[in-house]
C-alpha cells in the first residue's frame, strides 16, 4: 500500500514544499514516477480537492509522484529539464496556458509524456 509523505523540493534541490508518493521497495520496482507542476493560483479549497484527486488516482495507478508548486519568477522550462534527470516517466502541468506552455517547452526533445490538468481561466491548449 502506498503512503503519502512530504518531500522538500524546489528548483535548486533545496528547501521547498512538495508531496511525494512513497512506495515500499517491492512496489517501487513497478512504479512509474511523475512530476506534477502546479501553478498555485487556485483557492485553498480547489488545491485540496486537486491534491486529494492526485493522491487517489496516482495511488490507484501505482504512480509515485512529486508536486512542485510554482513561484513567481520560476523558469519552468529549465526546472523541468533539470528534473528530468531524476528519472520521471511523466510530467503533469496543472495550471493555465502559461504553465502548460512552459512545462511543454521543458519537455522538448525528450520522450516524456505531458499530462494536462486545466486549472486556468482560458485553458485554450487543453481544449
Amino acid at each position: 500500500m502506498a503512503a503519502v509523505g512530504f518531500h522538500p523540493i524546489d528548483e535548486a534541490g533545496g528547501p521547498g514544499y512538495g508531496i511525494r508518493e512513497r512506495t515500499s521497495v517491492n512496489e517501487r520496482l513497478d512504479a512509474m514516477k511523475a512530476l506534477v507542476i502546479l501553478n498555485p493560483t487556485a483557492e485553498d479549497a480547489e488545491k485540496k480537492v486537486l491534491g486529494e484527486a492526485l493522491s487517489r488516482l496516482f495511488a490507484a495507478a501505482r504512480i509515485e509522484y512529486e508536486v512542485y508548486e510554482t513561484r513567481k519568477g520560476d523558469r519552468l522550462a529549465e526546472i523541468v529539464r533539470r528534473r528530468l534527470g531524476e528519472g520521471f516517466d511523466l510530467v503533469v502541468a496543472a495550471g493555465g496556458d502559461g504553465t502548460v506552455s512552459a512545462v511543454s517547452d521543458g519537455l522538448v526533445g525528450s520522450a516524456i509524456p505531458l499530462g494536462i490538468i486545466p486549472t486556468g481561466t482560458g485553458n485554450l491548449i487543453a481544449r
